[in-house]
């Protein structure tokens, strides 16, 4: 199928949220609505960086990881087998638990706190709050706030244009700039 053109989608997004608020729905998140209270808890964890636990075939977990040699924190996602058959083999083979208990090298992805907080960046910006910078650097062992000499110059440039609001350390897009949230937040990887 043909993709429509940039101006139809940013069209149709604008009309969606004038539609979707007129009826009482709270755009909380870039591509998601609901009425106060009725947030998808399950994907609020992902975007403020909770840990998951993936069970099923090829379903994904999270889980930190806590330095005690003195480097950062960290964590690491991994991924179930994706062929049901060898999924299950290994639940037996493991008394019953869930194969991701034991996550192995060949399907996990180490993410150092710096990974951790790109990923805190691209998610928290797409909700309505925002991201806290400092309390994201806080939990995951940051020292500078997570504020590299980039990412200030970075923020500086996209609050002169409006597609950022900065309050203290809390960082939102505006509304108005919701179209543009993923450059916005590649600009402060």
């Amino acid at each position: 199928m043909p993709l429509a053109e940039d101006g139809a989608v940013a069209d149709a997004f604008l009309a969606i949220d004038e539609a979707l608020t007129a009826r009482g729905f709270r755009h909380y998140e870039i591509s998601n609505y609901a009425r106060a209270g009725e947030e998808a808890r399950h994907n609020l964890g992902y975007w403020r960086g909770d840990e998951y636990l993936g069970l099923g075939c090829a379903a994904y977990g999270f889980m930190r990881t806590r330095a005690s040699d003195g480097q950062r924190d960290g964590g690491v996602r991994w991924r179930n087998d994706t062929i049901p058959e060898r999924y299950v083999e290994a639940t037996r083979r493991s008394g019953g638990r869930p194969q991701a208990a034991t996550p192995t090298d060949d399907v996990a992805e180490p993410l150092d706190a710096e990974a951790l907080m790109r990923e805190r960046i691209m998610l928290g910006l797409r909700m309505s709050e925002g991201l806290d910078f400092d309390a994201a650097a806080r939990d995951l062992g940051l020292a500078d706030g997570g504020w590299t000499p980039g990412r200030a110059r970075a923020a500086a440039w996209l609050e002169d244009r409006k597609r950022i609001v900065r309050e203290r350390s809390h960082v939102r897009v505006p509304k108005a700039a919701w179209l543009w949230t993923d450059d916005t937040a590649a600009r402060l990887f």
